[in-house]
C-alpha cells in the first residue's frame, strides 16, 4: 500500500467511514445521487472520447455509479 493509500485509509478507519482505495486508477468518473443525472450521463460519454476511436490517453475508463442513482444513468435519465 502506497503512502497516499495508508492516509486515507486512515482518516476513513478514524471517522468508521468504509472506503474503497483506488489509488493508481486510471481515468474513473464518480457519479453521486446530487450530480444533475442528464449532464453526468453526457459528460461521461462525451469522455469516452469514442469520436477519436478510444483513442486518447485522457478518456474515461472507468465509471462508478452510486446506487441511488445506478438505474436512471442506466436508463438515460
Amino acid at each position: 500500500m502506497s503512502e497516499s493509500g495508508r492516509a486515507c485509509a486512515k482518516t476513513a478507519a478514524n471517522r468508521l467511514k468504509r472506503v474503497s482505495l483506488e489509488l493508481g486508477g486510471k481515468n474513473a468518473m464518480i457519479i453521486y445521487p446530487d450530480a444533475d443525472i442528464p449532464k453526468a450521463i453526457e459528460v461521461a460519454v462525451r469522455a469516452m472520447n469514442f469520436g477519436w476511436c478510444g483513442q486518447s490517453c485522457g478518456s474515461t475508463s472507468r465509471l462508478f455509479i452510486h446506487e441511488d442513482v445506478y438505474d436512471r444513468v442506466l436508463s438515460g435519465c
